[in-house]
């Protein structure tokens, strides 16, 4: 049996750009709170965690109405993992061109990349066209993030709102721009490339734009990648009801080299009007989930997410494999506002505008009910996240970490904002049953289920129906299933008298061979039989002689 343990991550004393950790218990069988990051230079209303992005060791935090470049510009901070866990923050991204509400503050990391949305810049263009900006490592020297590229789209029109919505995987960008959702058929989303049109340009490489089928109205609102997949969402598309929503799949080499063509349009199978399907969105390898905040029904509908997975139901056919909600549906309106996906984890965000309850963030493991079946892990709340924080609007998600922001969380000031991290503890055999409590920590076993209660799960019991933790040798085999010659419950390797004669191994010439019992305990029907000749083996001979014992010249009596 694993000996189970608590570990306490410490934390220490930082001033200045301090992310302020904080120390909490290490989660022994489930997610837990593990650091809140705050901005380093916090203001009153800044909304610090209106989005978040993390890729391994680096996070980024959006503040739409930081000050610094202009009022309420906006920003982004930059924060580094550092050995022990503690996140530090590096610098504060901004505008090299910042305008006045300029909204800069949707953000993706990825690698050594961070891409940026300001979906209300126009200095120089349209009004509230938007742009974005591509930001990289060590470009202005070691471990200096500077500014590389400022996207527009080639057709920037007013309100066109590019940038509301950026994704970012290795060197492909996409970025989102939904236009004023007041007309039918508007939005589109726009892909990006490094080195198109030479090096370390991030030329436009197409303009993605929904197929035939739905009236759009706001495509564009949310967009996802992941290698050579694209998702790109219009929550208040008919499909085909009013403001259903729907999304679309695009593929890199679809209809040819680098074309980013149409594959797939995705849809609730239990969608209905004003679902806002596709209100967020994130994809990772073969899956793609979906949320369905279901805004405005009333009383309030507690909202979905959705997964789909490339191959069901055919080749890239990207078919609906389970529907998520929450164990506590309702508690908490609007689930699936913020979604967020990493290899076979899920994470949901729940909050609701004005609304009198708290938010929440919901982890889902696609194993956690057995083979491909989806079920949630675990709610995560923030320790002393509050009413009206917004807690569970904006989420991500990287390996065994979890962001959350609370915008409007007011620790630092009112409605500066907030971002929580929460630990995903190891497991390694995938099942959703986190190594410190699995009973089988290397075999997928999600029903835990263990018939002879030794603390092994039937599936890795190598010895049920014995106690597993019983090894007295050390050797890594139950008791249970080691050698025991004489059958009395003590292994050979612990048992002083092996073959159970009297005679302790030590003296014993024969460890595993019974010597003859003393003639007043040997049976007339001749049932106990010893080593009579002293040769280790009980054999014919040894019959013989016991033979001779009871029918010789001078017989056992």
């Amino acid at each position: 049996m694993l000996v189970r343990s608590i570990v306490i991550c410490s934390a220490a004393a930082i001033t200045n750009l301090s992310a302020i950790p904080i120390a909490y218990a290490s989660p022994i069988c489930g997610p837990a709170q593990t650091d809140k990051l705050l901005s380093p230079d916090p203001t009153a209303q800044d909304a610090f965690g209106i989005s978040v992005s993390i890729d391994g060791d680096t996070a980024a935090v959006g503040t739409p109405y930081d000050d610094i470049a202009s009022p309420n510009a906006g920003a982004v901070w930059l924060f580094d993992r550092e050995p022990g866990g503690v996140w530090m923050p590096l610098l504060r991204l901004t505008a090299s061109d910042a305008d006045q509400d300029a909204g800069f503050s949707a953000v993706s990391v990825s690698s050594d990349f961070v891409l940026v949305g300001a979906h209300q810049q126009d200095s120089g263009a349209p009004y509230h066209s938007g742009a974005a900006y591509i930001f990289g490592k060590d470009f202005g020297g070691p471990d200096q993030w500077d500014e590389v590229e400022k996207l527009t789209a080639s057709d920037a029109s007013v309100e066109q709102h590019f940038g509301i919505f950026v994704a970012l995987s290795g060197d492909i960008a996409l970025v989102g721009a939904p236009g004023g959702h007041s007309y039918a058929g508007s939005g589109a989303a726009y892909v990006f490339e490094r080195d198109f049109g030479g090096p370390d340009n991030w030329g436009e490489r197409i303009k993605l734009t929904a197929p035939q089928g739905f009236t759009e109205h706001a495509f564009g609102w949310s967009v996802a990648l992941d290698g050579d997949v694209a998702v790109v969402c219009d929550f208040q598309a008919e499909a085909p009801e009013l403001e259903a929503g729907a999304c679309y799949v695009f593929h890199r080499n679809q209809n040819g080299l680098d074309a980013w063509g149409y594959v797939k349009t995705l849809t609730a199978s239990d969608g209905s009007e004003n679902d806002w399907f596709g209100h967020s969105v994130g994809v990772s390898g073969e899956l793609i989930v979906v949320g369905a905040v279901a805004a405005y029904e009333w009383p309030p509908n507690p909202g979905a997410a959705y997964i789909y997975e490339r191959n069901e139901g055919g080749p890239d056919n990207w078919g609906e494999v389970s529907k998520l909600v929450a164990s506590d549906a309702g508690t908490i309106p609007e689930f699936g506002r913020g979604v967020a996906i990493d290899g076979n984890l899920v994470i949901v965000g729940a909050t609701r505008d004005n609304s009198a309850t708290d938010g929440a963030a919901y982890l889902f493991h696609r194993n956690h009910a057995g083979i491909d079946g989806w079920a949630e892990v675990a709610k995560l709340q923030g320790v002393d996240a509050a009413v009206g924080d917004k807690f569970g609007s904006y989420v991500a998600i990287s390996g065994h970490t979890a962001l959350v922001g609370a915008p409007l969380h007011d620790q630092a000031g009112v409605d500066a904002g907030a971002v929580y991290e929460f630990t995903v503890p190891p497991d390694a055999d995938e099942d959703g049953i986190t190594d410190e409590c699995d009973n089988c920590p290397i075999t997928s076993n999600p029903n835990q289920v263990d018939a002879d209660s030794d603390g092994w799960g039937d599936a890795c019991d190598s010895c049920f129906g014995h106690d597993d933790n019983l090894d007295c040798n050390s050797n890594g085999v139950p008791d249970g299933c080691d050698p025991d010659f004489d059958g009395d419950g003590l292994i050979d390797d612990c048992d002083p008298d092996i073959d159970d004669d009297g005679v302790d191994n030590g003296p014993d010439v024969c460890d595993f061979t019974p010597i003859m019992l003393p003639p007043n305990l040997i049976e007339p029907d001749g049932s106990v039989l010893g080593d009579l000749d002293g040769d280790c083996d009980v054999d014919l001979i040894d019959y013989a002689i016991m033979q001779e014992r009871f029918t010789g010249p001078n017989p056992i009596p």
